[in-house]
Protein backbone atom coordinates (compact mmCIF):
# COMPACT_ATOMS: atom_id res chain seq x y z
CA UNK A 1 0.00 0.00 0.00
CA UNK A 2 2.89 2.46 0.47
CA UNK A 3 4.49 1.27 -2.69
CA UNK A 4 7.53 0.71 -1.63
CA UNK A 5 7.48 -2.97 -3.62
CA UNK A 6 9.79 -2.88 -6.86
CA UNK A 7 6.97 -4.43 -9.02
CA UNK A 8 4.18 -2.24 -7.91
CA UNK A 9 5.21 0.20 -10.73
CA UNK A 10 5.12 0.30 -14.63
CA UNK A 11 7.53 2.45 -16.43
CA UNK A 12 6.57 5.65 -17.35
CA UNK A 13 3.10 5.16 -16.24
CA UNK A 14 1.70 6.41 -12.55
CA UNK A 15 -2.28 5.95 -12.54
CA UNK A 16 -1.32 3.04 -10.25
CA UNK A 17 -2.80 -0.13 -10.25
CA UNK A 18 -6.22 1.08 -11.21
CA UNK A 19 -5.13 2.77 -14.00
CA UNK A 20 -6.18 6.68 -13.15
CA UNK A 21 -5.15 8.13 -16.07
CA UNK A 22 -4.06 12.23 -16.19
CA UNK A 23 -7.02 13.32 -17.16
CA UNK A 24 -9.53 11.11 -15.02
CA UNK A 25 -7.02 12.70 -12.33
CA UNK A 26 -7.52 16.47 -13.23
CA UNK A 27 -11.33 15.59 -13.51
CA UNK A 28 -11.39 14.62 -9.73
CA UNK A 29 -9.24 17.83 -8.41
CA UNK A 30 -11.40 20.29 -10.08
CA UNK A 31 -14.66 18.44 -8.74
CA UNK A 32 -16.24 20.61 -6.34
CA UNK A 33 -18.66 17.75 -5.63
CA UNK A 34 -16.38 15.65 -4.12
CA UNK A 35 -15.15 18.40 -1.25
CA UNK A 36 -16.96 16.27 1.12
CA UNK A 37 -15.69 12.88 0.45
CA UNK A 38 -12.01 14.63 0.19
CA UNK A 39 -12.67 15.94 4.14
CA UNK A 40 -13.15 12.62 4.93
CA UNK A 41 -10.22 10.89 3.63
CA UNK A 42 -8.18 13.40 5.03
CA UNK A 43 -9.94 13.29 9.07
CA UNK A 44 -9.94 9.47 8.20
CA UNK A 45 -6.15 8.72 7.03
CA UNK A 46 -4.39 11.92 6.92
CA UNK A 47 -4.32 12.34 3.31
CA UNK A 48 -4.96 15.96 2.13
CA UNK A 49 -6.11 14.88 -1.84
CA UNK A 50 -5.32 19.12 -2.65
CA UNK A 51 -1.72 18.25 -2.54
CA UNK A 52 -1.74 14.86 -4.14
CA UNK A 53 0.09 14.75 -7.50
CA UNK A 54 -0.40 12.27 -10.66
CA UNK A 55 3.05 10.39 -9.69
CA UNK A 56 1.62 9.71 -6.17
CA UNK A 57 -0.90 7.35 -7.91
CA UNK A 58 1.92 4.87 -8.07
CA UNK A 59 1.23 3.92 -4.38
CA UNK A 60 -1.20 1.39 -4.03
CA UNK A 61 -3.73 3.00 -1.50
CA UNK A 62 -3.49 6.68 -3.38
CA UNK A 63 -4.74 4.87 -6.93
CA UNK A 64 -7.76 3.26 -4.74
CA UNK A 65 -9.00 6.47 -3.42
CA UNK A 66 -9.02 8.27 -6.99
CA UNK A 67 -10.67 5.14 -8.45
CA UNK A 68 -13.18 5.69 -5.80
CA UNK A 69 -13.19 9.35 -5.96
CA UNK A 70 -13.84 8.75 -9.76
CA UNK A 71 -16.38 6.44 -9.56
CA UNK A 72 -18.35 8.72 -7.34
CA UNK A 73 -18.03 11.40 -9.53
CA UNK A 74 -19.77 9.62 -12.57
CA UNK A 75 -22.13 8.02 -10.76
CA UNK A 76 -23.67 11.17 -9.27
CA UNK A 77 -27.14 10.99 -7.90
CA UNK A 78 -27.59 7.71 -9.32
CA UNK A 79 -25.18 5.98 -7.20
CA UNK A 80 -23.14 3.27 -8.33
CA UNK A 81 -25.35 0.44 -10.26
CA UNK A 82 -25.60 -2.32 -8.07
CA UNK A 83 -26.52 -5.00 -11.05
CA UNK A 84 -23.66 -6.53 -12.66
CA UNK A 85 -24.62 -6.19 -16.20
CA UNK A 86 -25.23 -2.48 -15.32
CA UNK A 87 -21.93 -2.22 -13.46
CA UNK A 88 -20.22 -3.55 -17.01
CA UNK A 89 -22.05 -0.88 -19.21
CA UNK A 90 -20.90 1.46 -16.27
CA UNK A 91 -17.41 -0.07 -16.77
CA UNK A 92 -17.63 0.93 -20.83
CA UNK A 93 -18.72 3.88 -20.40
CA UNK A 94 -16.94 5.63 -17.41
CA UNK A 95 -13.64 3.78 -17.36
CA UNK A 96 -12.67 2.40 -20.60
CA UNK A 97 -14.80 3.46 -23.60
CA UNK A 98 -13.66 1.48 -26.56
CA UNK A 99 -13.71 -1.41 -24.75
CA UNK A 100 -16.47 -4.43 -24.58
CA UNK A 101 -18.91 -5.18 -21.55
CA UNK A 102 -18.56 -8.31 -21.63
CA UNK A 103 -15.32 -8.29 -21.06
CA UNK A 104 -16.01 -6.84 -17.78
CA UNK A 105 -18.80 -9.39 -16.82
CA UNK A 106 -16.65 -12.31 -18.25
CA UNK A 107 -13.65 -11.30 -15.73
CA UNK A 108 -16.29 -10.42 -12.89
CA UNK A 109 -17.79 -13.73 -12.97
CA UNK A 110 -14.08 -15.39 -12.77
CA UNK A 111 -13.26 -13.66 -9.41
CA UNK A 112 -13.41 -15.65 -6.19
CA UNK A 113 -15.81 -14.45 -3.81
CA UNK A 114 -13.43 -15.89 -0.66
CA UNK A 115 -17.22 -16.68 0.79
CA UNK A 116 -17.34 -20.56 1.91
CA UNK A 117 -20.06 -20.65 3.76
CA UNK A 118 -20.68 -23.33 6.25
CA UNK A 119 -22.74 -22.91 8.61
CA UNK A 120 -26.56 -22.27 8.27
CA UNK A 121 -28.76 -19.31 7.63
CA UNK A 122 -31.61 -18.36 9.50
CA UNK A 123 -33.39 -15.77 6.95
CA UNK A 124 -36.87 -14.06 8.40
CA UNK A 125 -39.00 -11.94 5.99
CA UNK A 126 -41.25 -9.16 7.60
CA UNK A 127 -43.80 -7.72 5.07
CA UNK A 128 -45.17 -4.87 5.86
CA UNK A 129 -49.27 -5.17 5.03
CA UNK A 130 -50.52 -1.47 6.52
CA UNK A 131 -53.14 0.80 4.60
CA UNK A 132 -50.28 2.43 2.63
CA UNK A 133 -49.47 -0.23 0.69
CA UNK A 134 -51.99 -0.74 -2.14
CA UNK A 135 -52.76 -4.96 -2.13
CA UNK A 136 -51.13 -5.22 -5.16
CA UNK A 137 -47.79 -3.79 -3.86
CA UNK A 138 -48.14 -6.54 -1.66
CA UNK A 139 -48.47 -9.05 -3.84
CA UNK A 140 -45.02 -7.81 -5.72
CA UNK A 141 -43.37 -8.14 -2.15
CA UNK A 142 -44.22 -11.69 -2.12
CA UNK A 143 -43.39 -12.04 -4.71
CA UNK A 144 -39.78 -10.86 -4.15
CA UNK A 145 -39.67 -12.90 -1.66
CA UNK A 146 -40.04 -16.34 -3.64
CA UNK A 147 -37.38 -14.94 -6.15
CA UNK A 148 -35.09 -14.80 -2.61
CA UNK A 149 -35.97 -17.90 -1.72
CA UNK A 150 -35.52 -19.81 -5.02
CA UNK A 151 -31.49 -18.61 -4.97
CA UNK A 152 -30.99 -20.85 -1.40
CA UNK A 153 -31.25 -24.58 -0.72
CA UNK A 154 -34.04 -24.21 1.70
CA UNK A 155 -33.65 -27.48 4.31
CA UNK A 156 -32.89 -27.83 8.13
CA UNK A 157 -29.40 -28.25 8.15
CA UNK A 158 -28.93 -25.25 5.20
CA UNK A 159 -31.54 -22.33 5.42
CA UNK A 160 -34.79 -21.99 6.84
CA UNK A 161 -36.96 -18.99 6.01
CA UNK A 162 -39.67 -17.37 8.76
CA UNK A 163 -42.36 -15.37 7.62
CA UNK A 164 -44.13 -12.40 9.44
CA UNK A 165 -47.11 -9.83 8.05
CA UNK A 166 -47.52 -6.57 10.12
CA UNK A 167 -49.89 -3.72 10.04
CA UNK A 168 -51.19 -2.43 13.52
CA UNK A 169 -50.45 -6.14 14.78
CA UNK A 170 -47.93 -8.47 14.06
CA UNK A 171 -49.42 -11.81 12.71
CA UNK A 172 -50.11 -13.67 9.55
CA UNK A 173 -46.80 -15.42 9.28
CA UNK A 174 -44.66 -18.78 9.96
CA UNK A 175 -41.95 -19.25 12.18
CA UNK A 176 -38.25 -20.75 10.67
CA UNK A 177 -38.71 -24.37 11.57
CA UNK A 178 -42.34 -24.48 9.65
CA UNK A 179 -41.12 -25.60 6.26
CA UNK A 180 -38.22 -27.63 5.41
CA UNK A 181 -38.98 -27.57 1.72
CA UNK A 182 -38.44 -24.87 -1.56
CA UNK A 183 -42.11 -26.01 -2.65
CA UNK A 184 -44.02 -25.69 0.40
CA UNK A 185 -41.82 -22.40 1.62
CA UNK A 186 -43.19 -21.00 -1.46
CA UNK A 187 -46.73 -22.01 -1.10
CA UNK A 188 -46.48 -20.80 1.81
CA UNK A 189 -45.90 -17.42 1.06
CA UNK A 190 -48.65 -17.28 -1.55
CA UNK A 191 -50.75 -18.01 1.37
CA UNK A 192 -49.77 -14.90 3.53
CA UNK A 193 -52.88 -12.25 2.67
CA UNK A 194 -53.04 -8.56 2.48
CA UNK A 195 -54.25 -6.93 5.91
CA UNK A 196 -54.63 -3.14 6.12
CA UNK A 197 -53.97 -1.01 9.37
CA UNK A 198 -51.28 0.90 10.58
CA UNK A 199 -47.41 0.85 10.04
CA UNK A 200 -46.11 -1.00 13.33
CA UNK A 201 -42.61 -1.66 12.44
CA UNK A 202 -40.97 -1.49 15.34
CA UNK A 203 -43.23 -4.52 17.05
CA UNK A 204 -42.65 -6.08 13.96
CA UNK A 205 -38.66 -5.79 14.66
CA UNK A 206 -39.32 -6.67 18.14
CA UNK A 207 -41.15 -9.77 17.04
CA UNK A 208 -38.84 -10.90 15.13
CA UNK A 209 -36.37 -10.66 17.65
CA UNK A 210 -38.09 -12.43 20.63
CA UNK A 211 -40.59 -14.56 18.35
CA UNK A 212 -38.47 -16.15 15.36
CA UNK A 213 -35.06 -15.30 15.84
CA UNK A 214 -35.32 -17.91 19.32
CA UNK A 215 -34.48 -21.86 19.47
CA UNK A 216 -38.08 -22.26 20.55
CA UNK A 217 -39.06 -21.49 17.11
CA UNK A 218 -36.50 -23.01 15.02
CA UNK A 219 -33.38 -20.46 15.33
CA UNK A 220 -30.23 -22.36 15.22
CA UNK A 221 -27.30 -21.85 17.85
CA UNK A 222 -24.49 -20.67 15.54
CA UNK A 223 -26.51 -19.85 12.15
CA UNK A 224 -25.95 -16.46 10.58
CA UNK A 225 -29.36 -14.25 10.74
CA UNK A 226 -30.59 -11.98 8.36
CA UNK A 227 -33.87 -9.85 8.85
CA UNK A 228 -35.52 -8.30 5.46
CA UNK A 229 -38.02 -5.86 6.20
CA UNK A 230 -40.02 -5.45 3.07
CA UNK A 231 -41.88 -2.08 3.51
CA UNK A 232 -42.45 1.53 2.33
CA UNK A 233 -40.44 2.91 5.57
CA UNK A 234 -42.95 5.45 7.11
CA UNK A 235 -43.38 3.60 10.15
CA UNK A 236 -45.73 4.82 13.53
CA UNK A 237 -43.42 5.45 15.61
CA UNK A 238 -39.67 5.92 14.04
CA UNK A 239 -38.23 6.52 17.32
CA UNK A 240 -39.27 3.15 18.42
CA UNK A 241 -38.31 1.44 14.82
CA UNK A 242 -34.82 2.64 15.50
CA UNK A 243 -33.97 1.58 18.42
CA UNK A 244 -35.61 -1.79 18.20
CA UNK A 245 -33.10 -2.01 15.00
CA UNK A 246 -30.65 -0.99 16.70
CA UNK A 247 -31.49 -3.57 19.47
CA UNK A 248 -31.62 -6.64 16.49
CA UNK A 249 -28.15 -5.41 15.35
CA UNK A 250 -26.79 -5.94 19.15
CA UNK A 251 -28.25 -9.64 18.81
CA UNK A 252 -26.35 -10.31 15.65
CA UNK A 253 -29.32 -10.13 13.62
CA UNK A 254 -28.25 -8.10 10.08
CA UNK A 255 -30.88 -6.00 8.75
CA UNK A 256 -31.59 -5.56 5.18
CA UNK A 257 -34.79 -2.84 4.25
CA UNK A 258 -36.29 -3.63 1.04
CA UNK A 259 -38.64 -0.43 -0.33
CA UNK A 260 -41.31 -0.83 -1.72
CA UNK A 261 -45.02 1.29 -2.98
CA UNK A 262 -44.32 4.76 -4.90
CA UNK A 263 -43.26 6.87 -2.12
CA UNK A 264 -40.57 5.57 0.09
CA UNK A 265 -39.09 6.62 3.23
CA UNK A 266 -35.72 5.93 2.21
CA UNK A 267 -34.38 7.92 5.09
CA UNK A 268 -35.74 5.48 7.63
CA UNK A 269 -34.88 2.68 5.35
CA UNK A 270 -31.08 3.63 5.26
CA UNK A 271 -30.98 4.11 9.30
CA UNK A 272 -33.03 0.95 10.20
CA UNK A 273 -30.68 -1.55 7.77
CA UNK A 274 -27.48 -2.51 8.45
CA UNK A 275 -23.87 -1.01 7.09
CA UNK A 276 -23.24 -0.29 4.45
CA UNK A 277 -27.19 0.69 3.15
CA UNK A 278 -25.42 1.17 -0.61
CA UNK A 279 -26.01 -3.24 -0.55
CA UNK A 280 -28.50 -3.62 1.91
CA UNK A 281 -31.20 -1.02 1.26
CA UNK A 282 -32.99 -1.69 -2.62
CA UNK A 283 -36.15 -0.19 -3.69
CA UNK A 284 -38.20 -2.66 -5.09
CA UNK A 285 -40.44 -0.69 -7.61
CA UNK A 286 -36.94 -0.01 -9.48
CA UNK A 287 -35.27 -3.67 -8.91
CA UNK A 288 -35.00 -5.68 -11.98
CA UNK A 289 -31.65 -7.27 -11.02
CA UNK A 290 -32.27 -9.21 -8.03
CA UNK A 291 -28.33 -10.80 -8.79
CA UNK A 292 -26.16 -8.46 -6.54
CA UNK A 293 -28.91 -8.43 -3.78
CA UNK A 294 -28.54 -12.09 -3.74
CA UNK A 295 -24.86 -11.93 -3.49
CA UNK A 296 -24.49 -9.26 -0.37
CA UNK A 297 -26.91 -11.92 1.42
CA UNK A 298 -24.41 -14.78 0.12
CA UNK A 299 -21.89 -12.54 1.71
CA UNK A 300 -23.45 -11.90 4.85
CA UNK A 301 -24.08 -15.41 5.41
CA UNK A 302 -20.32 -15.85 5.10
CA UNK A 303 -19.51 -12.75 7.83
CA UNK A 304 -22.30 -12.16 9.84
CA UNK A 305 -21.55 -12.63 13.44
CA UNK A 306 -23.51 -15.86 15.31
CA UNK A 307 -23.25 -14.43 18.16
CA UNK A 308 -22.97 -10.86 19.62
CA UNK A 309 -19.46 -9.51 20.23
CA UNK A 310 -19.07 -8.45 24.02
CA UNK A 311 -15.73 -6.74 23.79
CA UNK A 312 -14.16 -4.83 27.35
CA UNK A 313 -11.72 -2.20 25.82
CA UNK A 314 -8.02 -1.58 27.45
CA UNK A 315 -7.73 2.07 27.72
CA UNK A 316 -4.68 3.90 26.83
CA UNK A 317 -3.21 1.50 24.26
CA UNK A 318 -3.34 0.22 20.95
CA UNK A 319 -5.23 -3.42 21.40
CA UNK A 320 -7.23 -3.73 17.86
CA UNK A 321 -6.50 -2.67 14.18
CA UNK A 322 -9.72 -2.23 14.12
CA UNK A 323 -10.51 1.20 12.45
CA UNK A 324 -12.21 4.51 13.76
CA UNK A 325 -15.55 5.03 12.74
CA UNK A 326 -17.17 7.95 12.10
CA UNK A 327 -19.38 8.07 14.76
CA UNK A 328 -16.55 8.47 17.09
CA UNK A 329 -15.52 11.55 14.82
CA UNK A 330 -20.01 12.55 15.30
CA UNK A 331 -19.54 11.30 19.33
CA UNK A 332 -16.28 13.98 19.83
CA UNK A 333 -14.89 11.43 21.76
CA UNK A 334 -11.24 9.35 21.91
CA UNK A 335 -10.75 5.95 21.15
CA UNK A 336 -10.00 4.78 24.77
CA UNK A 337 -7.42 2.13 22.86
CA UNK A 338 -5.16 5.01 22.09
CA UNK A 339 -2.87 7.30 24.40
CA UNK A 340 -3.74 10.15 22.80
CA UNK A 341 -2.13 13.76 22.83
CA UNK A 342 -0.73 16.57 20.06
CA UNK A 343 2.53 14.96 19.54
CA UNK A 344 -0.28 11.75 17.85
CA UNK A 345 -2.43 14.31 16.00
CA UNK A 346 1.12 14.23 13.53
CA UNK A 347 0.74 10.26 12.91
CA UNK A 348 -1.91 9.93 9.89
CA UNK A 349 -2.73 6.27 10.86
CA UNK A 350 -3.58 6.98 14.58
CA UNK A 351 -5.16 10.55 13.98
CA UNK A 352 -8.73 9.42 13.39
CA UNK A 353 -8.65 7.66 16.74
CA UNK A 354 -8.21 10.67 18.58
CA UNK A 355 -10.69 13.37 17.17
CA UNK A 356 -10.95 15.24 20.02
CA UNK A 357 -7.69 15.65 21.00
CA UNK A 358 -6.58 16.35 17.26
CA UNK A 359 -9.76 18.71 16.43
CA UNK A 360 -11.59 16.31 14.18
CA UNK A 361 -14.91 16.73 15.58
CA UNK A 362 -17.84 16.74 13.53
CA UNK A 363 -20.25 19.67 14.07
CA UNK A 364 -22.90 19.17 17.04
CA UNK A 365 -26.67 18.49 15.50
CA UNK A 366 -29.74 16.52 16.26
CA UNK A 367 -30.70 14.29 13.56
CA UNK A 368 -34.00 14.67 11.52
CA UNK A 369 -34.56 11.21 12.00
CA UNK A 370 -35.73 11.52 16.08
CA UNK A 371 -38.30 14.31 17.10
CA UNK A 372 -35.71 15.35 19.57
CA UNK A 373 -38.21 17.51 21.76
CA UNK A 374 -39.79 14.40 23.13
CA UNK A 375 -37.15 14.38 26.50
CA UNK A 376 -37.36 10.74 26.92
CA UNK A 377 -35.09 10.50 24.39
CA UNK A 378 -31.99 11.19 26.28
CA UNK A 379 -32.98 9.10 28.53
CA UNK A 380 -32.86 6.38 25.92
CA UNK A 381 -29.62 4.45 25.07
CA UNK A 382 -29.89 3.78 21.65
CA UNK A 383 -32.34 7.55 21.01
CA UNK A 384 -30.38 9.78 22.49
CA UNK A 385 -27.34 9.49 20.00
CA UNK A 386 -29.82 11.24 17.12
CA UNK A 387 -29.97 13.96 19.42
CA UNK A 388 -26.97 15.05 21.02
CA UNK A 389 -26.99 18.76 20.63
CA UNK A 390 -30.41 18.14 22.86
CA UNK A 391 -29.15 16.16 25.10
CA UNK A 392 -25.50 17.56 25.29
CA UNK A 393 -23.48 14.63 24.73
CA UNK A 394 -21.27 15.85 22.51
CA UNK A 395 -18.77 18.65 22.71
CA UNK A 396 -15.44 20.03 21.50
CA UNK A 397 -13.72 22.66 19.90
CA UNK A 398 -16.15 22.60 16.67
CA UNK A 399 -18.99 21.79 18.88
CA UNK A 400 -21.97 23.89 17.98
CA UNK A 401 -24.56 24.72 20.81
CA UNK A 402 -27.05 23.18 22.17
CA UNK A 403 -30.60 23.90 20.85
CA UNK A 404 -31.67 26.53 22.91
CA UNK A 405 -34.07 25.66 26.01
CA UNK A 406 -32.59 22.65 26.71
CA UNK A 407 -30.80 21.52 29.83
CA UNK A 408 -28.02 18.83 29.35
CA UNK A 409 -28.51 15.44 29.33
CA UNK A 410 -32.24 15.41 31.03
CA UNK A 411 -33.36 17.63 28.15
CA UNK A 412 -35.74 19.55 29.89
CA UNK A 413 -36.83 23.18 29.77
Amino acid sequence: MDGLEANTYRPNYYGGIWQIDQDMFQQIATAIVLDDAKKMIKQSIGIDWSKVQWIDLAKPLYSGLAAALFTLLKAGKNGIPRGIHYQANFWVNTYRPGHLANVFFTKSNKLETGCKRTNTLDLVFALDSSTSLAPQEFDAAKQFVKSIVDSFEISSDKTQVGVIRFSTTVDGGFNLNAHSSADGLKKAIDGVQYKSGGTHTAEAIEYAINNLFTTTNGARLGSSKILILVTDGRSENRNETLRQAAAAKAKGISIFAIGVSAQVDERELNAVASQPTCTHVQILNSFVDLDSLKAEMEQVSCKAQTTPSITTPQALIMTSTEKPTRASLFSCKDDRRVLCSQSLCNEAPLKPYCPLTCKLCTPCFDSKMVDCKNIAVCHDTTLRNYCKATCGICSGPTATPMSTGWIPVVGKK
